[in-house]
């Protein structure tokens, strides 16, 4: 089961306030969670099937609740709710913790409210989970820039060129990198060898 757009209203049930959330599904049928929106704690959860019936909530299996739990996190970030969103987004981690899209999506809303050192936590560990996945070593890179890391910053953009096949751009980060850090340090070495790779593959 794959989650789409959610909408979400509010509504009063015996005198308290929920939150609906409804995310239709790729077989054409709908999930429903009552949430407590204080804590995202779910109060009573549905699930219709193409046939209209009313499914058991154990048909929401683990990896489901994970993706509703990003899908709120995200629509949360989107209307301001932040406090819901990041609460939305660890609970994601912790029922999925080796899914790179659930740090992914953490390091933009970090980055969107300006934490941006976890944000480029979570974009590490989104690409540790991913290597050959370059938008979370773009953001790596942007958000090194944005904290005047700027051998970071040149370094995860020339990789995020790398893996997307432009090597005369992943060259020239990778040459600005190396000019800020050396050539002495162990980690200058790594580049130019990166470098020497890249340059014969020209050739």
């Amino acid at each position: 089961m794959r989650v789409h757009a959610a909408a979400v209203r509010h509504l009063q049930l015996d005198g308290a306030l929920v939150q609906e959330l409804r995310v239709p599904i790729c077989d054409g049928g709908c999930v429903t969670l009552r949430l407590d929106p204080r804590d995202h704690v779910a109060l009573a959860v549905q699930v219709d099937d193409l046939s209209g019936r009313l499914a058991p909530e154990s048909a929401i299996h683990r990896q489901d609740a994970e993706g509703l739990l990003r899908e709120i996190g995200r629509l949360a970030s989107q209307t301001g709710d932040y406090e819901s969103a990041h609460k939305a987004f660890n609970r994601a981690i912790v029922l999925e913790p080796n899914e790179p899209l659930n740090y992914y999506y953490l390091g933009e809303f970090l980055e969107k409210i300006d934490d941006l050192r976890n944000a480029a936590g979570a974009y590490l560990n989104a690409r540790n989970l991913a290597p050959l996945w370059d938008k979370p070593v773009f953001r790596l890179g942007q958000v090194y820039a944005k904290l005047d890391r700027l051998a970071d910053a040149y370094y995860y953009l020339g990789r995020s060129h790398l893996l997307q096949d432009e090597d005369e751009r992943a060259i020239a980060d990778f040459e600005r990198a190396l000019k800020i850090i050396g050539d002495n340090s162990p980690r200058g070495q790594m580049i130019k060898e990166e470098l020497k790779t890249l340059k014969s593959r020209k050739r």
